[in-house]
């Protein structure tokens, strides 16, 4: 969980900054522990997680859904952005 935290961490830190590239090797490796984990917590083992354990779990989902809702931002910017540029597009051609 320690390399999750750590990578989640950085991830975040990619996401603000907005370097796709270096976001989607992150999400990669983040996608493929984040499996490993919830495959390893069955039913007996999150029963045997103690308390900041458990603290330390439910904070590593919340910023994951933090990052994922910066990432959904940030696609919307992008969206707007080629609305935008398609549109100016639009008007040089009908200017030429």
């Amino acid at each position: 969980m320690a390399e999750l935290d750590a990578l989640t961490s950085e991830l975040a830190a990619v996401v603000t900054a907005k370097d796709y590239e270096r976001f989607s090797v992150l999400q990669a490796q983040q996608e493929k522990l984040m499996t490993r984990l919830l495959a390893a917590l069955n039913k007996d083992a999150l029963a045997a997680l103690d308390e900041p354990q458990r603290a330390g779990l439910r904070e590593l989902v919340q910023r994951r859904e933090a990052i994922q809702a910066e990432l959904a931002q940030w696609s919307e910017d992008v969206r707007a952005e080629l609305v935008l540029i398609n549109q100016n597009s639009r008007v040089l051609k009908h200017y030429r």
